[in-house]
This record gives C-alpha cells, sequence and structure tokens, in this order.
C-alpha cells in the first residue's frame, strides 16, 4: 500500500512495511509509529530551511 507519511517508520520509499494495514475511523492507518526527532537537530533544520527562505 502506498504510504504519504516520511515520519513513520513502516514507510520505505512511499510503501508500507506493513501487511496488512488497518485504518481507523478517521481514514489513517493504526500502524503508523512516527519517529522522534532530536531537538536539537530539529532547531537546526527549521533554522537552516527558514534561512534558505530568506535568502530567495
Amino acid at each position: 500500500m502506498n504510504c504519504e507519511n516520511n515520519y513513520c517508520i513502516y514507510n520505505k520509499e512511499n510503501t508500507c512495511r506493513v501487511s496488512p494495514i488497518t485504518i481507523n475511523s478517521l481514514g489513517m492507518c493504526d500502524e503508523c509509529i512516527i519517529i522522534s526527532l532530536d531537538d536539537k537537530f530539529l532547531n537546526e533544520e527549521k533554522e537552516r530551511q527558514f534561512q534558505g527562505i530568506e535568502n530567495r
């Protein structure tokens, strides 16, 4: 099945590695596990992308 959640551990090249999957009443995958990003990394990446936008 296609997967659009790049932060789910089961997403590999936009394909879900879980089979079969279940979809909840909100249309979301019940198996989804979101990765945690280190706060330092997240803040640095936010700043890097913000600066990229500002420079355009």
